[in-house]
């Protein structure tokens, strides 16, 4: 839940830094979205979880990746959170953690070895946000 913060965070700075439009995610507003990146990380996990059990399991990013890596196939990691990474880039907003999930799907795309848990948590432990 943390992590999904964090990219949201991201993104979120990204976008509003270019000027894009944010749009809703079914029973999430944008008011929500942008209370979620303004809050201490706890709190806005909980907050998260709360509402992103209305998104169901076909929630596009996640579902379609996880279907192209357990199919083999290349994933369009690069046109989702990659795209984040690249704007932040030009734009000068960080995006670490963005960063990381693209090289760790990259990772599983080019091995077809899904990581452990316990690796993941590992590759994604920095100091606390907020």
């Amino acid at each position: 839940r943390s992590l999904a913060v964090s990219l949201m965070r991201e993104g979120v700075a990204v976008a509003e830094r270019a000027g894009i439009a944010l749009e809703p995610l079914r029973d999430v507003s944008v008011r929500t979205l942008r209370l979620l990146t303004r809050l201490p990380t706890p709190v806005a996990a909980r907050l998260f979880a709360s509402r992103a059990g209305n998104l169901g399991n076909d929630w596009p990013v996640l579902g379609s990746t996880l279907q192209s890596l357990r199919r083999g196939r290349p994933t369009e990691i690069d046109y989702l959170n990659g795209e984040i990474v690249r704007r932040g880039r030009e734009l000068g907003v960080p995006t670490p953690r963005n960063a990381k999930v693209v090289e760790l799907v990259h990772g599983v795309e080019s091995t077809g070895r899904f990581y452990h848990p316990q690796d993941l948590r590992h590759a994604f432990q920095a100091p606390s946000q907020g």
